[in-house]
């Protein structure tokens, strides 16, 4: 049996090295410094103007890219939420993903709107129409619809 060379020996320390450094840069961050980057990127897009247009794409992104990691190092360092331990216990191996505050806000915005314009067509329905619709609700109101 051969001792191995010196050559192989530093092949193997580098590998060593390299397997180190890349668990290191794989590791989820500390919270804390999660936190703040994510905080100082949320900090950055509000306070940047709207006509600084790249700047803020720039900041929003960053922003989103330090919440994900945020919550992967949350999620390392306190172990799976309630509702993540709650789907896992159901089989549900993938968390599903919740629309944004922006998406909701729209959404809430879309319908209160649709909500607005059909009852302002009511009433006008009930303004135009009102001399076919009098002699009905003159009925049901004094109780002879019989």
């Amino acid at each position: 049996m051969m001792a191995p060379s010196d050559e192989d020996v530093q092949a193997a320390e580098r590998r060593t090295r390299d397997d180190e450094l890349l668990t290191e840069l794989t590791a989820p961050l500390p919270v804390e410094q999660a936190r703040e980057a994510y905080l100082f990127w949320q900090h950055r897009l509000n306070s940047l103007p709207i006509h600084k247009r790249s700047e803020r794409e720039e900041a929003e992104r960053m922003t989103a890219r330090w919440k994900d990691r945020l919550a992967k190092a949350e999620r390392h360092h306190y172990g799976p939420g309630l509702l993540e331990q709650l789907l896992s216990a159901l089989g549900v191996r993938r968390m599903p993903s919740l629309p944004s505050r922006r998406r909701v806000m729209l959404g809430v915005s879309l319908l209160a709107l649709v909500v607005m314009l059909l009852l302002i067509a009511l009433v006008v329905a009930i303004v135009v129409f009102w001399p076919q619709i009098q002699p009905i609700v003159q009925t049901l109101l004094n109780g002879q619809g019989g």
